[in-house]
């Protein structure tokens, strides 16, 4: 996995001192005060919000899926449409804010037409875009687009349905929820994660589409709290536990499960315990490169040959050179983790945590199985970690990449449902470093059933990666 960084590299020119690019910069200046319209080419434009631009550069469109409605550290789904001159065949293309994370989408041939998960935490007010080439790069261009403001009730999406046959009091809990008809040839385009910040999906059954892509909208949207709604017909699907409800077929998340809040330091009283500095096996390996090096510096004394302070000064060489190999190699960045598994009827949900504490500032990557949620604990928290989500041509998540102050920690949590238990029976008991963990999930008078085998968490090699065994929960005792 590539890691790209959210901040481009200073343009040319700006870092250089020689003579020759000062002259380069007083030429261009004197031409370009010349001929200010030459500068026109490269200027963008946004199809159906500014100026069309000119043939020699970028065009974007974007557009955001859930009109001008947010929530607080979810994902809105934003359709971007990208065509870029020769310069930029393969580019990166950053969608930023200051109250947002970073999407990258990776731009191949020269055109993008893709739907990506945008995740902001307040109205992204200063929203820009750019582009970064190995050849190329332009600077930040704002984002034209109205003010974007939290919902003042339930966001519910309908398809094929008029909003007078819907029930919503019953399915949402509110009469007068904020309802986004959709297309009916494709209802959720895009990744079906980027669509999370929806409460409901209400969907006829005549608009249905086939059992692999509704099992789909089913795993991608109720970790996030959406309820899936289908009216008449017989079950949709009979491996997920649904309801009938008056004319519908509805299935609803687990109750009581921590939800994606923007900001929440719960979690990190499982992580706080844990040191940020370097691991006591990476000192100890410092400890034994010194003193082979210091014995080989000896042995090369020793000699009984005329060339023996030339062969002394070949050893240093090799020793420097091999210590920077490896110090390159080498990252602060440890991570540990664990799941926590609550199961209902009819119901698994899965929680997968992985934090990460670094003892100085160091890049880091999570590759993504869905959408994993950051979880920062506090706004502050936020602005002082550098993070993009990368996703593909066609709008897929694939990592995280984040930069980790001094110091510093960061959380994620990936949710996945499924309508299967597992077969194995969980061990009592649970290891005392997981119970202010624990504690996160268990409702009044409640205990873990037990622990199951650690998951291993998909990840790149860090210092230390423990699992921790996962937390079984047990709700469906009694029902």
């Amino acid at each position: 996995m590539n890691c790209y960084p959210t901040q481009p590299s200073v343009p040319l020119g700006a870092a250089s001192r020689t003579g020759i690019a000062f002259i380069a910069r007083i030429a261009f200046s004197i031409g370009a005060a010349l001929t200010p319209l030459s500068m026109l080419a490269v200027l963008p434009a946004f199809a159906a919000q500014a100026a069309p631009a000119s043939n020699a550069g970028p065009t974007v469109t974007a557009e955001f899926l859930l009109g001008d409605y947010f929530k607080p550290g979810r994902a809105v789904p934003v359709r971007l449409h990208i065509d870029l001159p020769n310069d930029y065949k393969e580019a990166r293309f950053f969608l930023r804010a200051d109250a947002a994370i970073t999407t990258l989408l990776i731009v191949n041939r020269g055109r993008a037409d893709a739907i990506v998960p945008w995740i902001l935490y307040d109205d992204p007010a200063d929203a820009s875009w750019k582009f970064v080439s190995d050849s190329a790069s332009l600077p930040r261009h704002p984002l034209p687009r109205h003010p974007m403001h939290q919902p003042a009730g339930p966001l519910v999406a309908t398809v094929g349905l008029l909003a007078s046959d819907i029930p919503f009091a019953a399915l949402v809990g509110s009469a007068h929820p904020i309802v986004i008809e959709r297309d009916e040839s494709d209802p959720l385009p895009g990744p079906p994660e980027a669509w999370e910040a929806l409460d409901a999906l209400v969907i006829d059954r005549s608009r249905l589409p086939d059992a692999h892509v509704l099992s789909r909208w089913i795993e991608a949207l109720l970790p996030g709290g959406t309820i899936i709604a289908v009216r008449g017909g017989d079950r949709p699907d009979p491996r997920w536990p649904w309801r009938q409800e008056g004319a519908f077929w509805v299935v609803r998340p687990a109750a009581d499960l921590p939800a994606f809040l923007p900001y929440t330091q719960k979690p990190y009283a499982s992580v706080h315990r844990q040191p940020t500095d370097w691991p006591a096996a990476f000192r100890w390996r410092i400890v034994l490169f010194a003193a082979l090096s210091g014995l080989t510096l000896l042995l090369a004394s020793l000699l009984r040959w005329r060339f023996r302070a030339l062969a002394g000064v070949a050893a240093s060489i090799v020793i420097a050179l091999t210590l920077v190999w490896w110090w390159h190699r080498q990252t602060p960045v440890r991570q540990q983790g664990g799941a926590v598994l609550v199961l209902e009827p009819g119901l698994a949900t899965s929680d997968s945590w992985a934090f990460q504490v670094t003892a100085s500032k160091a890049e880091a990557e999570t590759i993504c199985a869905g959408l994993p949620h950051p979880i920062f604990s506090s706004s502050r928290h936020r602005r002082q970690t550098i993070m993009s989500l990368l996703c593909t041509e066609d709008g897929q998540p694939s990592a995280y990449i984040q930069t980790i102050p001094d110091n510093g920690w960061i959380a994620f949590l990936a949710r996945t449902v499924g309508p299967q238990a597992p077969a194995m029976q969980p061990t009592p008991g649970t290891p005392d470093d997981l119970n202010q963990l624990a504690a996160f999930y268990l409702r009044n008078d409640e205990h873990p059933a037990g622990r199951l085998p650690a998951t291993p968490i998909p990840r790149p090699t860090y210092q230390e990666s423990p699992v921790w065994p996962t937390i079984v929960i047990d709700r469906r005792r009694g029902q």
